[in-house]
Parts: C-alpha cells; sequence; structure tokens
C-alpha cells in the first residue's frame, strides 16, 4: 500500500503497483506516490499559522499537564518561567535562529571554576583524540 503522511498522519493514496500494473487513479508506481506526497495540493506546502514560543509553551504544558504528576509540571514551569523572558515568549518560533537560542541558552550557565575544562566523561582528552 502506498501512502503518503499528511499533517503527522499516514493518509492511504492507493494501491501499490506490486501486482498490477499502476494507473495512477487507484493503482499508483512509486514516483506517482512521490508526485502525489510531493506535489502542490500537499498540506505542508504554504506555511501555518504564526506560532509564537508562548504558543509551543502552552501546548507542551497541555501535553505536560495530561502526561505528568502535577507537582513535576508546577516545578518545571516555576523553572521556565525563570529562564524565558516575555520578550523570548512573544517571538515567533520560526524567526528564531540558532545562533539566537544558543545565545540564551549559553546565558543560563553561569561563570564557574570549570567552564573552558574538558568536559566530564571524557577522561581529560577531546572527543575522537588519543590519551
Amino acid at each position: 500500500m502506498n501512502r503518503a503522511r499528511d499533517s503527522g498522519h499516514v493518509r492511504r493514496v492507493g494501491l501499490a503497483d506490486d501486482h498490477v500494473p499502476a494507473d495512477g487513479k487507484v493503482v499508483y508506481s512509486f514516483e506517482q506516490v512521490l508526485k502525489v506526497a510531493l506535489g502542490e495540493e500537499r498540506p505542508t506546502l504554504s506555511p501555518g499559522p504564526d506560532c509564537t514560543v508562548e504558543d509551543a509553551l502552552n501546548d507542551y504544558w497541555a501535553y505536560r499537564e495530561a502526561k505528568s504528576p502535577a507537582l513535576s509540571v508546577a516545578i518545571d514551569k516555576s523553572k521556565l518561567t525563570t529562564h524565558v523572558g516575555k520578550a523570548l515568549r512573544a517571538r515567533s518560533v520560526a524567526a528564531l535562529t540558532t545562533a539566537e537560542l544558543e545565545k540564551w541558552r549559553n546565558a543560563l550557565v553561569g561563570a564557574t571554576e570549570d567552564r573552558g575544562l574538558s568536559p566530564r566523561g571524557w577522561g581529560g582528552c577531546e572527543p575522537g583524540g588519543s590519551e
């Protein structure tokens, strides 16, 4: 069976041409399925609504509240509130760059004595290096 992904779900396109010649309507070849899955009608062709970091966090918390103990969620929300300010929460997720996220992440780590030393667990040598 040939299938195409549609918004995270698998959607049946038609039958595979394993035993019957492809007709592009009911029975599809691999190339025909690719055209359907990657064609102009695919759901991922146009961007969806703009999603802010706040929107993403709300979705995340709804998931966590359904799956995790309430105390665990409350502790994590408290930690997140400390580290994710209003300016970042208002930003569009699609507009965030890797450099911006790395700068934010790196700012979370305060200056410590061991900064710049080799990471724990590597035995004092760089990954892939010789001892």
